[in-house]
């Protein structure tokens, strides 16, 4: 044991309590900063009017979910509220107490040192802060996927078969499948790793399984139904996003910006950043396949990389026949991620090296998190809402692409349309607003045409961009306001 891995156990508790304190602290700082942006939103009217049976039922759904996290956030702001902090605040008690489960996992797979060094590069993490700060189920998936990991490592490496052990493996697995669709896949890589190394005892983990799969009959009906209303609004894959993936799960949403359509130009642009994230997690990711390589029949090697390769590459093809490879979706994978990062990191044979790493990722997560807290904007609706109800008159219309947050933030009394609104009852009014907010691929050409439909039929007054871009229709905030020609 090295002299900084010494120093840690030592010391571990203080360590501890500090991480959990700052990862806590960056995870409440300015938390409604951030207006409420489509998807949070769409939870809120979701959520707000409706019943617990009805989510239940499906009768109220969300085609991007299953139920389970709308149930538990509807329990939860029912008693607090449904402003910005409260619709996020179990997002952020649930990503600190990942801080905690993440050391754990970290110490029963390994030992002390990299489940504190994990739970520090978790507290620190721009991918982590950013779900943790958003009212939608994601730091809840992650939090779910640790609590499986490390039930499942008491199979795994201590052999504790009993049926306690068992049942609540597949009890939070349940769980995390009511959650989100794609996060059942867990259960592929933890039946190789127990055909390898358990084959004698595999038939009680199969018998779990089969109870588990019954049990997912329901589930099938919210899985097959969400990809009906979701079939409408997929977009093409780009098997560059691959890159994308790595990116996000580096540094966050917010330290390489670019998108999808445009990746390879994007890229260039940032070659210079891109450059820093592959050098730094390069570095690190070599001497774990060397690690891995030298301890091939290690099953604690074997549990990360079966955990984050199966799940990742299996979805990585599927997308090309139905895209569902987005970082966000992938969530599920991010704690075995960053325990990568830690054993390779704690493999290190020399301190310079060990503190190097560290150092590199600690610049590269503040530079994002500076963006973050600073400069970056979901999408602004509190401030589009504001500058049209300061400058709205009695006879103007509105008409947004997004009609949920618009809404929640809209005090005035101008009518509100969605694209779909018929375009002759349109010259009633005497002045038109036409927000386009970041809208989905779907209604694209809706967009255009009602622009293209304004533009000849009205006179524009005035554009004001609320997140600039080069390209005014790509999906960036822009508000038109145009009137009549007389």
């Amino acid at each position: 044991m090295g002299k900084i891995e010494e120093f840690m156990k030592s010391n571990l508790l203080y360590f501890l309590f500090l991480i959990i304190f700052v990862g806590g602290f960056l995870r409440l700082y300015e938390l409604e900063k951030q207006s409420l942006w489509q998807d949070e939103a769409y939870q809120y009217y979701l959520l707000k009017d409706s019943s617990i049976s009805n989510l239940i039922s499906g009768k109220i759904f969300d085609p991007g979910s299953p139920p389970l996290y709308n149930i538990l956030l509807k329990m939860f702001c029912d008693l607090f509220g449904y402003s910005e902090i409260y619709m996020r605040l179990p997002s952020v008690l649930i990503g600190t107490l990942s801080i905690i489960l993440i050391y754990i996992l970290g110490k029963n797979l390994f030992e002390t040192s990299t489940g504190l060094l994990a739970s520090f590069l978790f507290s620190l993490s721009p991918y982590s802060i950013y779900f943790s700060q958003m009212a939608r189920s994601y730091s809840f998936i992650i939090m779910l996927s640790l609590i499986s990991f490390i039930i499942f490592i008491e199979i795994l490496l201590k052999r504790n078969f009993s049926n306690k052990i068992i049942i609540f493996y597949f009890f939070f697995n349940l769980l995390l499948a009511y959650t989100h669709y794609l996060s059942v896949l867990i259960i592929i890589p933890a039946n190789v790793l127990m055909v390898i190394y358990h084959k004698k005892l595999y038939k009680r983990f199969f018998f779990g399984q089969f109870v588990f799969f019954l049990a997912l009959l329901p589930f099938m009906i919210f899985l097959i139904k969400g990809l009906n209303m979701g079939a409408g609004e997929r977009s093409m894959f780009n098997p560059l996003e691959i890159f994308y993936f790595f990116v996000v799960f580096s540094v966050g949403y917010t330290g390489i910006i670019f998108k999808i359509s445009s990746m390879i130009e994007d890229m260039l642009h940032q070659l210079p950043e891109l450059i820093s994230i592959g050098f730094i997690y390069g570095i690190v990711c070599l001497n774990y396949l060397k690690s891995y390589m030298k301890k091939f029949t290690d099953s604690s090697f074997n549990f990360l990389t079966a955990n984050f390769m199966v799940p990742l590459f299996l979805l990585y093809f599927l997308s090309f026949f139905y895209p569902l490879f987005r970082p966000r979706y992938l969530s599920f994978l991010y704690p075995i991620f960053i325990l990568i990062l830690s054993k390779s990191i704690t493999n290190q044979r020399t301190n310079f090296l060990k503190v190097f790493l560290v150092s590199g990722i600690i610049i590269l997560n503040l530079i994002s998190l500076n963006y973050y807290y600073n400069n970056f904007l979901r999408e602004p609706w509190d401030e589009i809402t504001h500058y049209v109800s300061s400058n709205q008159k009695n006879s103007d219309a509105i008409i947004s692409t997004r009609i949920q947050p618009f809404n929640y933030y809209y005090k005035g009394n101008s009518k509100l349309f969605f694209l779909d609104v018929k375009k002759e009852n349109l010259k009633n009014f005497n002045g038109i607003w036409l927000v386009f907010a970041n809208y989905n691929q779907s209604y694209a050409k809706e967009a255009e045409a009602m622009k293209d439909y304004l533009d000849k039929n009205f006179k524009l007054e005035s554009k004001k961009y609320f997140r600039d871009d080069s390209n005014e229709l790509s999906g960036d905030m822009i508000v038109f306001y145009y009137v009549k020609d007389e």
